[in-house]
């Protein structure tokens, strides 16, 4: 019991100095609760593939950089096989009154994903990609912590 504490300890803080690397100090962690309005897992079916969202987390930095954390699994209809995997994002945020955009705010100068816009409160916040019409899926997230 006590080896599996001290094993707990020592990942929490190898991820924290992890994710703390350029971005500061975190303050306010969130965790992705819903997609579109259904709870996790949700499941997005393309032709031949699949992929499940199994958790996500959000982590707003207080000098501006966000970093999200998504888990997935991943399925094959051409092999029949499941594959998990793990998507971080390195970003950055800006909240003006009860908005917040998470994304890039410099030059880009290659491939370049989209900004996410979305609505922001002291307890939740939304984000989905910055497109018109609106046709992206609207992620919820909800407070975990704050600093």
């Amino acid at each position: 019991m006590q080896l599996s504490r001290l094993a707990a300890v020592l990942f929490v803080s190898v991820a924290a100095s992890a994710c703390a690397d350029s971005t500061g100090v975190i303050g306010r962690t969130y965790t992705l609760t819903e997609i579109d309005g259904h709870p996790l897992p949700v499941t997005f079916m393309g032709v031949d593939a699949g992929s499940t969202v199994l958790s996500g987390s959000l982590f707003l930095y207080n000098a501006g950089g966000a970093v999200r954390v998504d888990r997935y699994r991943d399925y094959s209809a051409n092999n029949g096989q499941t594959y998990n995997r793990t998507e971080t994002l390195h970003d950055e945020y800006r909240i003006a009154n009860d908005s917040i955009t998470v994304g890039s705010f410099g030059t880009c100068t290659s491939s370049c994903r989209l900004n996410d816009v979305g609505a922001f409160s002291e307890a939740a916040l939304t984000l989905t990609t910055d497109v018109s019409p609106r046709t992206s899926p609207v992620y919820t997230y909800r407070l975990v912590k704050q600093l």
